[in-house]
């Protein structure tokens, strides 16, 4: 079984590497290790084994690691390891918005429950969904975001 703060070691020491903060998770194709209970709620919540992961700083590091694979799940990743997480529905919440700009050149950029941004562009497309008529989804190519309205 995989150790919780041996991943926790791992992502803070890539995240400290990484020039960008964000490591090259995409070039590494590690050994698939299991699942070890880590779960993000529609919410935006993390879990281990069914307890919220109160620590802000673990999830920020954890959600550096947090890859979408080919067949649409997720996964922690590091250079050694590969560690499934359930998705419950989209992996960051985005909880602001700052509008810049007018008409042609207007900028949407969103400021996620992790304190990263993405700005949609042509490379960033947006496409919106309502569900419930209380939420509305936002999916990007490789991140989806949830609109609390």
């Amino acid at each position: 079984m995989v150790d919780l703060s041996k991943v926790i070691k791992q992502a803070s020491e890539l995240n400290e590497k990484s020039i960008d903060g964000y490591p090259p998770v995409e070039k590494w194709n590690p050994e698939h290790c299991g699942d070890i209970g880590l779960e993000i709620k529609s919410d935006g919540t993390w879990f281990y084994m069914g307890t919220p992961i109160g620590r802000k700083r673990i999830v920020k590091l954890f959600s550096r690691i947090l890859r979408k694979e080919e067949d649409d799940s997720y996964v922690l990743v590091t250079p050694v390891e590969k560690i499934s997480i359930e998705v419950e529905d989209a992996p960051f919440i985005a909880n602001s918005l700052e509008i810049s700009g007018k008409n042609k050149e207007c900028n949407l950029k969103f400021f996620t429950n992790v304190e990263d941004s993405i700005i949609a562009s042509k490379s960033f497309p947006i496409r919106v969904e309502i569900k419930r008529n209380t939420i509305s989804l936002i999916r990007f190519p490789l991140l989806s975001f949830i609109i609390q309205l």
